[in-house]
């Protein structure tokens, strides 16, 4: 009898510092899986006020606030208490505001956006950083955009990798970029942003970023789409996915941009409705099971002529940190009121934006677009004697939206 209490004894023992450690492992996991927040004030709460800017708009006067911690212009953004359906968790969020009254220029619109930079000096390259947060823009369509970008910078602030995602519905969704660090990289920069496309106004929902740092075991993979581009409204296409493990597309989570454009099922496949709009787009997502996000756009892409290109317009590239290229114009050619411009094809580019020098504004503005395959454009309504100032830019798309590749000199026009 008594060896059998103590063997009931031993494995009751046994049993208790199994679960134990199991316990252990299993809290160990949980805390130790990602670091903690590395933002300040991810969910907007803590913000300073300023009444100095944008007068005009009486309403607004009181309610603009900079986030705290956060870098851009301030006269852009707004704290709200949320409203109806849009109301986020936590009952606050902050609204990326341009209204165009005559105060705000077209230029203004590439301000609108703030970024936080974090140092991640104390993490290995490989690292796999998580970034995640709310997105929702306003009801009207085609909607605007709200972007979240994660980008790592080197100690001179080139740009060594970059990654970003978009949302143009009226609803708030979450989403998660996954992005390893690259071996250089001295900080992290969080960027939110939103473009505009239609309306008097430009406007953005953010809410409760979150940036962490995972342990290692997370798994950072290329997640590449591919399917029909060209597909028209009412269309249905099958894309394809792999991440380099797995092809079957029912192992992704799909996400559309837009629903009132594009639906996708748990399969991979694409419904475009009869509202799709090409010359806008629109993108779909695929996330994997360890989080990595690819992105798929149907249409051209095209920009309103009221915003400006996406992501450092003019500046370095944001996917390999390489300076910019020269597009060669071939030829200005003057008929009438109007002139023909030609310029020779860049190689990588998607698309051609051109943009007309404001100088009201000080600024540019994009008012023309070309197909990739195209090499000349019109521009008109051109008067005598004055002289007008316009220039030519080759994008590519990444992961959202456009970067600018190459760009020309400056092209005076003047008709006698």
């Amino acid at each position: 009898m008594f060896k059998t209490i103590f063997k009931k004894f031993m494995l009751s023992l046994l049993l208790t510092v199994f679960a134990a450690s199991m316990f252990s492992v299993r809290a160990f996991a949980d805390l130790g899986y990602e670091s903690a927040n590395l933002l300040i004030n991810p969910g907007f709460e803590e913000y300073v006020e300023d009444t100095s800017v944008m007068d005009a708009n009486s309403w607004l006067k009181g309610a603009l606030k900079r986030p705290v911690g956060w870098i851009g212009d301030i006269n852009s953004w707004v704290l709200s208490n949320g409203d109806g359906v849009y109301r986020p968790a936590d009952g606050k969020y902050f609204l990326c505001l341009l209204y165009r009254d005559g105060k705000v220029k077209a230029s203004d619109y590439e301000k609108a956006k703030i970024y936080q930079d974090v140092d991640v000096n104390a993490y290995s390259a490989g690292t796999v950083f998580k970034l995640s947060g709310s997105l929702r823009c306003y009801d009207q369509s085609p909607h605007d955009q709200a972007v979240m970008y994660l980008n790592f910078l080197d100690a001179s602030g080139k740009i060594l990798a970059s990654k970003s995602i978009a949302h143009r519905s009226p609803e708030y969704v979450r989403y998660e970029i996954n992005l390893p660090k690259p071996s250089g990289a001295v900080k992290a920069r969080v960027m939110l942003r939103a473009n505009r496309f239609v309306g008097s106004d430009n406007d953005g929902y953010f809410d409760a970023f979150d940036l962490r740092a995972t342990d290692g075991t997370q798994t950072y993979r290329k997640v590449v789409i591919s399917g029909k581009k060209a597909a028209k409204a009412g269309e249905s296409v099958q894309l394809s996915v792999t991440n380099g493990v797995t092809s079957e597309a029912s192992s992704f989570i799909w996400r559309s941009e837009y629903e009132s454009w594009a639906t996708v099922d748990a399969k991979g496949k694409v419904t475009l409705t009869s509202a799709f709009n090409p010359e806008v787009g629109v993108t779909i997502y695929a996330q994997d099971i360890d989080g990595n996000v690819g992105s798929f756009t149907f249409g051209n892409g095209k920009k309103n002529t009221d915003i400006e290109p996406d992501v450092n317009s003019g500046q370095n590239n944001t996917d390999t940190g390489q300076n910019i290229g020269t597009v060669s114009v071939v030829k200005i050619a003057h008929k009438g009121n109007k002139a023909e411009l030609k310029w020779g094809k860049y190689k990588g580019a998607d698309y051609y934006l051109v943009h007309k020098y404001i100088s009201d504004e000080k600024g540019w503005e994009v008012v023309g677009f070309a197909g990739k395959n195209r090499t000349s454009g019109v521009i008109s309504n051109l008067k005598k004697n004055v002289e007008y100032r316009y220039k030519l830019t080759a994008e590519k798309r990444i992961e959202h939206g456009s970067i600018t590749i190459a760009t020309t000199d400056i092209i005076k026009i003047k008709l006698r």
